[in-house]
C-alpha cells in the first residue's frame, strides 16, 4: 500500500537520498523520527499509515465505540499519520451510535419522590437504539443502587421485551414499581397485564 501512496513515497525517497529538505511539510517537523524498515515508513516504532488504509484503521480502532480519548491513546501507541487526532475527532463526531449515546436529553420536570428503601424495589426500564448495527439495548436501572442490567435485542416487540424482563426478574425478583415512558411496548395492554400479574405498579413518564 505504501508504494501506491505518493506522499509516503515522496518521504521515503527524500530519506533514502538524504535530501531531508525535500520531505513534505506535514512530515518535516518530525523528520528526525522517521525511518524505513523493510520498505515500511516508520515514525519511531510506529507505522506511518498510507492514506488508503486510514479509514479502515479508524473503523477498527472504533469497534465498541470507545470514544475520542481512548481511540487516540490506542492509535498513538501503534500508528501515525498527519492530523491523525483531527481525523479521530471527525470520525467519532460522525458516528451515529456515539451521538445517540452522548446526546443530552431534555430534563424531565422535577418532582419530589421518596427514595426506595431497598434494592430492586423501584426500577426504570427503557430502550436505547437502534444502534448502527440495527440492535437495540433494553436498559433496566435500579433506583436504589444505580445497578444496570443491559440486554442486546434484535426484536423489541412487547413479547420479546417481557421474555427478557422475566429472565432478569428470575435473578433479582419482580420490583414493586416499574417506571417507563409511553413507548408502544410499555403502553400496550399486554405489558399492563404482565405488570398486573406480578403485582408491579407501572409508572409512566414522558419520553426522553
Amino acid at each position: 500500500m505504501s508504494r501506491d501512496d505518493p506522499e509516503i513515497m515522496e518521504v521515503k525517497e527524500a530519506l533514502e537520498s538524504g535530501m531531508v529538505a525535500n520531505i513534505p511539510l506535514p512530515y518535516k517537523t518530525i523528520a528526525s523520527e522517521l525511518g524505513i524498515v523493510n520498505n515500511v515508513l516508520l515514525r519511531g516504532d510506529r507505522i506511518v499509515v498510507p492514506t488508503s488504509l486510514r479509514q479502515r484503521i479508524l473503523e477498527l480502532a472504533h469497534e465498541g465505540h470507545p470514544g475520542v480519548r481512548i481511540m487516540k491513546t490506542h492509535l498513538r501507541g501503534n500508528v501515525w499519520w498527519p492530523k491523525m487526532d483531527m481525523d479521530v475527532e471527525r470520525f467519532v463526531k460522525a458516528c451515529r451510535g456515539c451521538a445517540l449515546v452522548s446526546a443530552p436529553s431534555a430534563p424531565e420536570p422535577m418532582t419530589r419522590k421518596e427514595p426506595p428503601a431497598r434494592v430492586w424495589e423501584h426500577i426504570a426500564v427503557d430502550f436505547l437504539g437502534p444502534l448502527p448495527n440495527g440492535e437495540n439495548l433494553l436498559v433496566c436501572v435500579d433506583y436504589y443502587s444505580r445497578y444496570l442490567e443491559i440486554v442486546v435485542m434484535q426484536n423489541i416487540s412487547t413479547y420479546d421485551m417481557i421474555v427478557e424482563l422475566l429472565t432478569i426478574f428470575a435473578r433479582y425478583g419482580a420490583p414493586e414499581v416499574l417506571r417507563a415512558d409511553n413507548g408502544p411496548q410499555f403502553s400496550s395492554d399486554e405489558f399492563k397485564c404482565f405488570c398486573d400479574e406480578f403485582d408491579i405498579r407501572l409508572e409512566s413518564t414522558i419520553p426522553y
